[in-house]
């Protein structure tokens, strides 16, 4: 079957394949991600409210251990003293395993991981 494709800023629909062909297109890599959260944080009257990262997309894709965005993304939120939830079923979030057991030990932080493996290396 042969696919149509749209595009509208960065996103791509895909018709007539499965979801996992869409991965073999690449990533669109926000390599300043940390460099405007901070900003945004920063900005006067911001409220803080818990971040959710992965509603979507797996944080810790493959691009992540050459980019490192997650990790500079979570160094801005430990800095800001910020509330986060992860969710992920990649053993990458171990790399970062310093921060997050930094920020779960002051409650900053929430890690859900979807992977049996995960669950025994961030017991409880």
């Amino acid at each position: 079957m042969a696919a149509s494709t749209a595009m509208q800023g960065q996103i791509i629909l895909i018709w007539g394949f499965q979801w996992g062909w869409i991965l073999n297109l690449g990533f669109i890599v926000k390599s300043d991600a940390a460099r405007l959260l901070e900003k945004e944080l920063a900005k006067p009257g911001y409220q803080p409210k818990v971040i959710v990262i992965n509603s979507n997309t797996d944080p810790y894709q493959s691009v992540e251990e050459t980019w490192r965005i997650m990790r500079d993304i979570l160094l801005v939120l430990y800095e800001a003293q910020h509330l986060v939830n992860i969710v992920t079923k990649s053993a990458l979030v171990l790399r970062d395993s310093d921060i997050l057991a930094a920020m779960t030990e002051k409650s900053w932080c929430r890690l859900h991981y979807l992977s049996q493996p995960l669950m025994h290396a961030f017991p409880g």
